[in-house]
């Protein structure tokens, strides 16, 4: 039996796997990612794309290629019949994210433009994984190829290979949950006559969800509260949608040449742990629930987005395992949390009773109008105020540091800056080479020695850790000649619209570190750059 070894095995290539491959690779750190299927599904699956999940595609420097492929949708409408109740509106949240839009965009191009972005042929197909062994710190992973055998031995191994899970079978961690007793008929069919928009409409007999995507097609979703238990279909045809669209749709609906039909029983379950010895849990693999609100597919790709770096700065730089700890401390209560507001909103909108779809029907129209209500919902929807403060990681920060507003954990938009030579740089473009990147806003009134308390605090921490906390000064002002700002070797840039201060709440006088996953490690105040390097230190498992 052959016998290989990498640092990082990833075991499927779906939108999580590959988006963590998309990561390592930029790393450089060695890895595999293996799939039992012979090739990438041609099938549309996950087809929404919400805002934070641009913005880690962003990260990668992928959006452009997703919003191309895509087809955004600032607006889904929701209506009782023929009744309008509520128009769910992205503009609101224009002021924090650059995307302020879902994208609608089949899975197939999806993992298509994923594998795009890396080496060719990393991805090895038909392959299987039979058997994971934990020994000295290592991981033994036991997978059968079309003719042979083979042993990888990796540091680290991931399982992103979906709700079915090899990977967390191996390991017998726990995937509790229950269905929701709700039986789902999908299509991705062409339209007549066509739609422009998405749209959920409810009526006594059930739900349709419509949302076309980049082409002529459709995708249409039904929920047939006739067709439920015994008397759903055992095989879905395009006839069982076309009838359950006539009892429930307000309009007539044509449905022809149909590319995918499908169906499901909802229901959500998460795994008891996201992580056992040095064996992760990633995407459907470590939770599961019900589509309202297409989140799915995006919290398995924020998963990733939250492990790779962890996992290379590990790798590269010898950490102890302390900061691995903090990927299920921060993603598991995530997932916990949708599980919770998706079942809760199947619910309210599969209500059967007369008075509860009344009561459902005038709460949507009273509430969903109001703009902070409008707001708050939409940022939940795209996932913008997903936040890690609660953790034990976050906090610990406090004992060191004078906290300011922006709490460690909190989500960071992109900010636009400009070099002294007027050059426009994203604070995004700068996290894509992997730093931590440590904003220091700089006013005319902080003397040098605070340049060179700076200085030292960077070199003290980099010397310890890894060469991964990348100093730039920041300035609200024209500067003539830089080195009357700063006389450091680390990079100067104007941002004289003050988006820092608008978008992430900086005054002069602020420090800011920031993850590679666009996350707040620390805000607080130049004043406390020696207590800042014992706070990282701290944080990334170095004895003070």
């Amino acid at each position: 039996m052959q016998e290989t070894h990498t640092d990082i095995l990833i075991i499927g290539a779906g939108p999580s796997g590959l988006t963590l491959a998309n990561q390592l690779e930029r790393y450089g750190v060695r890895y595999r990612i293996i799939d039992q299927n012979k090739e990438r599904s041609r099938f549309s699956k996950a087809l929404v794309m919400h805002p934070r999940t641009l913005e880690m595609m962003d990260l990668l420097g992928l959006s452009q290629s997703f919003l191309q492929a895509g087809t955004p949708y600032k607006e889904i409408d929701f209506y009782y019949n023929e009744d309008m109740l509520a128009v769910l509106d992205f503009s609101n949240i224009s002021v924090s994210a650059d995307f302020p839009f879902v994208n609608v965009i089949p899975q197939s191009k999806t993992e298509e433009i994923l594998e795009s972005g890396l080496a060719q042929s990393r991805v090895e197909r038909a392959v299987t994984l039979t058997g994971l062994e934990q020994q000295e710190e290592l991981v033994h992973a036991s997978i059968q190829k079309a003719t042979s055998e083979e042993t990888i031995t990796a540091r680290y191994v991931i399982g992103c290979d979906g709700a079915h899970s090899t990977t967390r079978h191996l390991l017998q961690i726990p995937f509790t949950g229950e269905s929701e007793e709700v039986n789902v008929m999908l299509a991705d069919v062409k339209l007549s006559p066509s739609k422009n928009g998405i749209s959920l409409t409810s009526s006594d007999r059930g739900l349709v969800f419509v949302a076309p995507f980049q082409g002529e097609y459709t995708r249409v979703i039904v929920i047939d509260y006739k067709k439920q238990g015994e008397d759903f279909p055992e095989e879905i045809t395009l006839a069982d949608i076309e009838d359950s669209l006539a009892e429930i749709y307000p309009e007539t609906l044509s449905l022809h040449e149909p590319y995918w039909i499908s169906s499901f029983s909802a229901s959500h379950r998460q795994a008891s742990t996201y992580r056992e010895g040095n064996v992760f849990l990633a995407g459907d693999a470590a939770h599961i629930h019900n589509p309202i609100g297409g989140q799915g597919m995006n919290v398995g790709i924020q998963d990733v987005m939250n492990l790779g770096w962890k996992l290379a700065y590990t790798v590269q730089h010898q950490l102890n395992e302390t900061l691995l700890d903090s990927y299920h401390a921060e993603r598991a209560p995530v997932a916990e949390e949708v599980i919770k507001k998706t079942s809760y909103l199947m619910k309210g909108m599969t209500i059967k009773s007369h008075y509860g779809i009344k009561a459902r029907n005038k709460g949507m129209k009273w509430l969903l109008p109001n703009k902070k209500v409008q707001t708050k919902v939409t940022e939940n929807m795209a996932q913008l105020d997903v936040d890690y403060s609660f953790t034990k990681f976050a906090k610990s920060f406090r004992k060191f540091t004078n906290v300011k507003k922006v709490e460690s954990g909190n989500r960071v938009p992109d900010v636009s800056f400009l070099t002294p030579a007027k050059e426009e740089k994203t604070l995004y473009s700068m996290l894509r080479d992997h730093p931590c990147l440590y904003l220091i806003i700089a006013g005319e009134e902080h003397p040098p020695q605070y340049q060179e308390a700076v200085h030292n605090a960077v070199n003290a921490f980099n010397t310890r850790v890894g060469d991964i906390l990348k100093p730039l000064f920041v300035t609200f002002q024209e500067v003539g000649d830089p080195r009357k700002t700063t006389d450091m070797d680390s990079e100067l840039y104007l941002d004289l619209n003050e988006e820092s201060n608008q978008r992430l709440h900086l005054t002069p006088g602020d420090m800011m570190v920031i993850r590679p996953d666009a996350y707040v490690l620390l805000h607080t105040s130049i004043t406390e750059t020696d207590q800042l390097t014992k706070a990282l230190l701290h944080y990334f498992g170095h004895s003070l």
